[in-house]
């Protein structure tokens, strides 16, 4: 559960921040991908509110997995603390 949390839980975080980070870096973008005919131009705001959106999910996406990672390690650590315990008390029935 912990290697879970740390290993797994980790790369899915490392991979939700690389992908609000290259979404942000867009933005410099924006002149050149809108560029042309006005109704391609007005897009442009439309694709800034979304890309402005997802940068939110992202974020709160990130930092809702770093809680629950937080609160599984939390969750692995209090049972190997409750055998131990329990392997020093009565040899242990969670091995």
């Amino acid at each position: 559960m912990k290697h879970t949390a740390k290993h797994d839980m980790g790369k899915l975080i490392d991979h939700t921040h690389t992908a609000r980070t290259k979404l942000a870096h867009t933005e410099h973008l924006d002149g050149r991908a809108f560029a042309g005919d006005v109704e391609v131009y007005e897009a442009l705001g439309e694709w800034r509110g979304a890309r402005s959106m997802l940068l939110d999910v992202f974020a709160r996406n990130e930092e809702n997995l770093v809680l629950a990672q937080e609160a599984l390690i939390e969750v692995a650590e209090r049972y190997i603390a409750v055998n131990s315990d329990q392997q020093r008390m009565f040899g242990g029935f969670l091995s």
